[in-house]
């Protein structure tokens, strides 16, 4: 047993997937004690084929009798309508290509669920999909996706421009980000060097970061390929991150 396990408890966010249910195990097998916690975050039926909620949840009871854990569980569907989902809308009525997983990160795993976990007692807590729709317009369309590459979006038109093998049009210089959260506080400096990232498990690029107050003008030393308004961009010092905030403009 980890001698730092002794009489802790530790309340694991699980989804029924591997990750979570492994991590569960090995939870178990350091000698903690471990309950699992399932997030009913949708309510409404027969919305998408792929919103699996009642499917997730009995697996979620049969790993947690494998591995013979209580399992809770907790309704954050308002808090994902209303923090979540209903940017995300937002966001692609602006012809825009939101994130929404950021802010679910942000509003329910790190927000509503921990405080559902310090409830019952938590030590630590531990965490391991949003339904898809398509609209018949191009505020739906995500920018250099497939081979045809979307430049640019109108959305008083409904017009998409497009480039079909040439990529290089989608390359910027930099970027302006808006409502950063600088973890724990914003630096003392207002002009500095660090790394960044745009996509999810992208490389970490070298960047130069003019702060102006809650935002900054972010300048690449390499050019970046679909620097998307509407996504994160997320700054990095090594190991630490150091916050992150959406990107509002990308300049070519």
């Amino acid at each position: 047993m980890n001698s730092s396990a002794k009489n802790k408890r530790v309340i694991i966010g699980m989804s029924g997937g591997v990750d979570s249910s492994v991590a569960a195990h090995l939870l178990l097998r350091d000698g903690y004690e471990v309950i699992g916690a399932y997030m009913h975050n949708w309510e409404e039926k027969g919305f998408a084929d792929n919103c699996t909620d009642e499917e997730d949840y009995k697996d979620v009871k049969e790993v947690a009798a494998c591995l013979e854990i209580p399992i809770y569980t907790a309704n954050f569907a308002k808090e994902y309508l209303d923090n979540v989902f209903n940017y995300f809308l937002d966001e692609y009525s602006k012809g825009r290509t939101p994130n929404p997983d950021v802010l679910c990160n942000r509003e329910i795993k790190f927000g509503s669920f921990m405080k559902y976990a310090k409830a019952l007692g938590a030590d630590y807590v531990a965490t391991g999909h949003y339904c898809g729709i398509k609209h018949e317009n191009n505020a739906s369309y995500l920018e250099s996706q497939e081979r045809w590459f979307v430049v640019e979006k109108d959305l008083k038109t409904n017009t998409l421009v497009v480039s079909h093998g040439e990529e290089s049009v989608l390359n910027s210089k930099a970027l302006y980000a808006s409502n950063i959260n600088w973890i724990p506080y914003p630096p003392k400096e207002k002009e500095f060097e660090c790394y960044a990232k745009f996509r999810y498990r992208q490389p970490e690029q070298r960047v130069k970061v003019k702060i102006d107050g809650n935002n900054a003008f972010v300048e690449f030393f390499t050019q970046q390929r679909a620097i998307t308004p509407g996504q994160f961009a997320v700054f990095y010092n090594g190991e630490y991150c150091l916050g992150g905030g959406t990107i509002d403009e990308a300049f070519k």
